[in-house]
C-alpha cells in the first residue's frame, strides 16, 4: 500500500473526458479539445457570456467532488444484492459459482417474473470476492450488465436499472487502510432503494482512491457527471486529482473543470506540484497557497482559489470512506 498503489488507481480511473489541462502545466494556455468562445485576438467571438463567475465555478467544483466522494457504491451494490433471489428456470439463464477468490452469479432473461413478484429483464453479472494479499485483507464487489440494459423490477414497485458497472474493493493492513472504486455507465432505482449512486439523478462515470496510513491520507482519481448534478452546471469533471492533507492542506494537484449552462467550460489547474504516473508525487510548498489557474472556454482569466475547509471535508472518514 502507499504511493505507488495510489499513483496506480488514479492512472486506472483516467479522465471521463478530456480536460484542458494537467497538474504540472505552468502556464495552461487555450485547449484544442474545446472550442473557445474568444477569437484569435482575444475578442469575444459575439456569443453569449459565461453564466457563471469564477467564486460559482470554485463552489460548483467542489460540490462536485463532495458528491462524487459520497456517491457509496457498496450501498448500491447492497441494494441490488438484497432484491438478487433466482428460482429455478426464472432468470432462464443463470449459473452460480466460485471463481477464485470471488463468488460468482450470472443471469440472463428476455422477461420473467418469480412467484416472489421479481421481473428479470436482460443480464447481468454480481460478484463478490476477498482480498489477501501479504499483510493486507478486505473484500469487494462488482455488479454489472451484460451486453445491454439490465433490469429488476420487484413487486412492491421497487427497481434497479443498470447499464454499465459499478465495482468497489477495501482492504487493510495493521493501521493502514485503502479503498477504490470505480462506475461507468447509467444506473437508477426506486427512491426507496436508492443510495446516492441509484437515485436516478446522476450520471458518473469514473473512480477514485482513498488511502489511510503512515500519518497521512490521500484521496485522488478522476472522473465526472453529467447534467443535474449541480445546479447552474451542465457537467463536471475531474482529472489527474490528487489530495494529501499532509503535503498541502490549502490546495490538491489537479484539474477540475465545470461547464454552465451557456456551454462554456470553466477549469481550475492547480500547480502545486506534478503527478507522473509510477513516480511519487511532488509537491511544492511554495505553491501551497489555495489558488489554480482560472481558465474560461480554454482561455487563462487569472486565478482562483478554494477554501482548506472544503477541501480537508473530503477527507473527512475514519478508516475507509466506502
Amino acid at each position: 500500500m502507499g504511493w505507488l498503489s495510489l499513483l496506480g488507481a488514479v492512472a486506472l480511473a483516467g479522465p471521463a473526458c478530456g480536460g484542458t489541462g494537467t497538474a504540472d502545466t505552468d502556464d495552461p494556455g487555450e485547449s484544442g479539445d474545446r472550442p473557445s468562445p474568444y477569437a484569435e485576438s482575444g475578442e469575444s467571438s459575439g456569443g453569449p457570456p459565461p453564466s457563471l463567475g469564477a467564486d460559482e465555478v470554485v463552489d460548483a467544483a467542489m460540490t462536485g467532488l463532495r458528491t462524487f466522494v459520497k456517491l457509496e457504491p457498496d450501498a448500491a451494490i447492497d441494494a441490488v444484492e438484497a432484491m438478487l433471489v433466482l428460482e429455478a428456470e426464472c432468470p432462464e439463464e443463470q449459473a452460480a459459482f466460485v471463481e477464485g477468490e470471488s463468488t460468482v452469479i450470472l443471469w440472463a432473461s428476455e422477461g420473467c417474473t418469480t412467484s416472489a413478484g421479481l421481473e428479470f429483464r436482460g443480464a447481468g453479472r454480481f460478484e463478490r470476492f476477498t482480498i489477501a494479499e501479504g499483510a493486507a485483507v478486505g473484500e469487494g464487489a462488482m455488479l454489472s450488465s451484460e451486453g445491454g440494459t439490465m433490469r429488476m423490477t420487484a413487486a412492491d414497485g421497487r427497481f434497479v436499472e443498470l447499464s454499465g458497472y459499478v465495482y468497489y474493493q477495501r482492504a487493510t493492513s495493521g493501521e493502514d487502510s485503502e479503498s477504490y472504486f470505480e462506475v461507468n455507465g447509467q444506473i437508477a432505482a426506486d427512491p426507496a432503494t436508492a443510495s446516492p449512486l441509484l437515485d436516478g439523478t446522476l450520471r458518473a462515470q469514473g473512480g477514485l482512491y482513498s488511502y489511510s496510513g503512515g500519518g497521512y491520507e490521500a484521496i485522488g482519481g478522476a472522473g465526472s457527471l453529467g447534467a443535474g448534478a449541480l445546479p447552474g452546471a451542465l457537467a463536471f469533471q475531474f482529472s489527474d486529482f490528487l489530495f494529501v492533507p499532509e503535503a498541502c492542506g490549502r490546495e490538491p494537484l489537479g484539474t477540475v473543470s465545470v461547464r454552465d449552462d451557456a456551454g462554456y467550460w470553466h477549469d481550475l489547474v492547480f500547480d502545486v506540484g506534478t503527478l507522473v504516473e509510477g513516480e511519487e508525487p511532488v509537491f511544492d510548498a511554495a505553491k501551497c497557497d489555495g489558488c489554480g489557474a482560472y481558465l474560461v472556454g480554454g482561455q487563462r482569466q487569472g486565478e482562483a482559489c478554494v477554501a482548506e475547509a472544503d477541501l480537508l471535508a473530503l477527507v473527512e472518514w475514519e478508516g475507509l470512506p466506502w
